[in-house]
């Protein structure tokens, strides 16, 4: 992880191999772009979890992205969020509770849940 300088000593986290291809003109996935595509990502999730219950490469693009992204940026696309992350392994999702804050937790929880939309 790399921290980025925002503005008026606001710094943001951002993973050091997305943004060096960022940085580069690479194409790169995020939490938006896989909120603009969200139906495709769904069905790539589900072949991989047909595959094994593990998942696989998809799998680990959409949790690094889920794991990575900001609580402003989950909220944001929160119904996606719940979408792809319904078709994570259970111990994939379990990930996201371990070291989180309070609010993290909760909004995890709530989507595990279905609650809180």
């Amino acid at each position: 992880m790399a921290t980025v300088y925002l503005r008026d000593g606001e710094y943001a986290p951002v993973a050091l191999t997305a943004l060096i291809d960022r940085l580069r003109g690479s194409p790169v996935t995020g939490l938006g772009e896989l909120a603009r595509d969200a139906d495709a990502w769904e069905a790539r999730l589900r072949r991989a979890a047909e595959h094994s219950d593990e998942g696989g490469d998809d799998t680990d693009v959409v949790h690094q992205i889920l794991a990575n992204a900001e609580l402003s940026q989950l909220r944001r696309h929160r119904a996606v969020v719940g979408r792809l992350v319904s078709h994570l392994p259970p111990k994939l999702r379990a990930t996201y509770l371990v070291g989180a804050s309070e609010k993290q937790q909760r909004f995890w929880v709530e989507v595990f849940t279905g609650k809180g939309r």
